[in-house]
């Protein structure tokens, strides 16, 4: 019997006697913590695509200014072709704000630390690191762990999905932009 790499066999199950090798994945901890440094690799990730975004977004700006200068590609424009440029100019401060809200950092209230005792925010509260070791010592770290999981992933996910709406709005706003100066 070949046991996959991932998993092991009670030793009743073996055929040839070893004894099985402990799964480091098995426990529900390590587990956790894997899954949290996941998360939180995700997040630092979706932070520089709205980082770059913001520098996309800023890159588009400058150029607007410099083309709506007296005598530029933009200057003077009129009718359809300013509806445009406003649209652009709207989507990609939609594209900013919502970069912007990404990288803002997502502190909790006060108030959490019973349920949550691992989070940095609820330590700093804690009158010395003795507490802090009592907590870690006298209280099963496997619930707070899995609230920060949750939290984590809440915040994960709606990091991905602003940036998704400040790519896009960026794509429109350049799409709107070039349209105002071909429709001139």
């Amino acid at each position: 019997m070949t046991d996959h790499p991932k998993t092991s066999t009670s030793a009743a199950e073996r055929q040839d006697g070893d004894v099985p090798v402990a799964d480091p994945v098995s426990d529900p901890v390590e587990t956790a913590w894997r899954i949290h440094s996941a998360i939180m690799d995700w997040m630092g990730k979706v932070d520089l695509k709205a980082s770059f975004t913001l520098t996309l977004d800023a890159a588009v700006l400058a150029g607007v200014i410099a083309l709506s200068t007296d005598g530029g590609l933009l200057a003077g424009l009129d009718g359809l072709s300013r509806s445009l440029l406003i649209l652009g100019l709207i989507a990609l401060s939609a594209s900013a704000l919502s970069a912007v809200w990404v990288v803002v950092p997502k502190l909790r209230a006060v108030g959490t630390e019973e349920k949550n005792f691992i989070y940095f925010g609820n330590i700093r509260n804690r009158c010395c690191a003795e507490a802090v070791q009592n907590d870690l010592m006298s209280k099963p770290v496997l619930p707070a762990l899995a609230e920060q999981l949750h939290r984590v992933s809440k915040i994960a996910w709606s990091k991905h999905r602003a940036v998704q709406v400040a790519l896009a709005s960026v794509a429109i706003a350049l799409f709107l932009l070039v349209m105002s100066f071909l429709t001139k």
